[in-house]
C-alpha cells in the first residue's frame, strides 16, 4: 500500500512504472489490494472494500497538496464515485475467486 501512495503522490513529470493508461494503473493496484485483502480476510470482504474506499479517499486528499495535482472538490468526487465503481468491479472478481479457491 506504502507503493501505491508512493506513486500516486510522485509528481507526473518523474518518470515511474506504468501500464501506460492512467486509469488502467488505478485499476491494476486496486485489483491487486483487492485480492490480497480478500485472501488475508476472507469472511471481512465488506471491510477490506471500505478500508481500500478510505484508502483511494485519502489519496486523493493528499494528491490536492502535490503541486502537479491540484484538484478541487467536483474533480475528488468524481475520481471517488470512479473509484468506487473500480473497486465494486473488482471485489466481485476478487469475491468469486476467493469462494473458487476455498472450495
Amino acid at each position: 500500500m506504502l507503493v501505491v501512495m508512493a506513486l500516486a503522490l510522485m509528481p507526473a513529470e518523474v518518470p515511474m512504472p506504468s501500464s501506460g493508461w492512467d486509469k488502467s494503473n488505478h485499476l491494476l493496484a486496486f485489483f491487486v489490494m483487492t485480492l490480497l485483502g480478500g485472501v488475508a480476510y476472507p469472511g471481512q470482504m465488506a471491510l477490506v472494500l471500505a478500508g481500500l474506499l478510505a484508502y483511494g479517499a485519502l489519496i486523493e486528499v493528499l494528491q490536492a497538496f502535490t503541486s502537479s495535482t491540484l484538484k478541487n472538490l467536483i474533480e475528488l468526487t468524481k475520481t471517488g464515485a470512479r473509484r468506487g465503481k473500480e473497486v465494486s468491479q473488482i471485489a466481485r472478481k476478487a469475491f468469486r475467486w476467493g469462494q473458487n479457491l476455498a472450495k
